[in-house]
């Protein structure tokens, strides 16, 4: 009887961490491919289980966008049992951050003195953009403004 409840517990396991037949790399990429509408590659996937019940687990992956391999960024899946519960990614918050830095950069280039910018703005998935042409800096503090304002 032990053998048999063993035996189903690592089919059951096998099933819930399959995503139902789909590998974790085509996972991340059909969510990352249906938010923001191009193509990724998915280096390496990681799931981290939490047993239980419900068998629930994190899917972590290192991914970058077909058209620019040096921008490498994470994506997250959120598991419970067999369900997907929640996705997230630092796509867009990596965009805003080169697109914030390139500004400053081009406003300090008139100065004599050579300068170094690094920008890191917060991920904040309340704050994010749905598609990567929506990502602007002004509109992200307008929305940092009204956000924190209310709380």
């Amino acid at each position: 009887m032990k053998r048999m409840s063993i035996s189903f517990l690592c089919i059951l396991l096998s099933v819930v961490m399959s995503g139902c037949g789909k590998s974790d790399a085509e996972r991340v990429q059909d969510y990352l491919e249906k938010r923001y509408g191009e193509e990724f590659v998915v280096i390496d996937t990681k799931a981290t289980s939490y047993g239980g019940p419900a068998f629930s687990y994190d899917l972590t992956a290192s991914c970058y966008p077909v058209d620019n391999p040096e921008y490498i960024f994470l994506a997250e899946i959120i598991c419970a049992g067999t369900e997907e519960k929640t996705y997230s990614d630092c796509y867009a918050q990596g965009i805003l951050n080169k697109r914030t830095q390139d500004k400053i950069a081009e406003k300090l280039s008139d100065f004599p003195a050579e300068f170094s910018v690094f920008v890191n703005i917060k991920n904040d998935s309340e704050l994010m953009f749905d598609t990567i042409e929506e990502v602007d800096y002004e509109k992200y503090l307008e929305n940092a403004k009204n956000k924190y304002q209310e709380e």
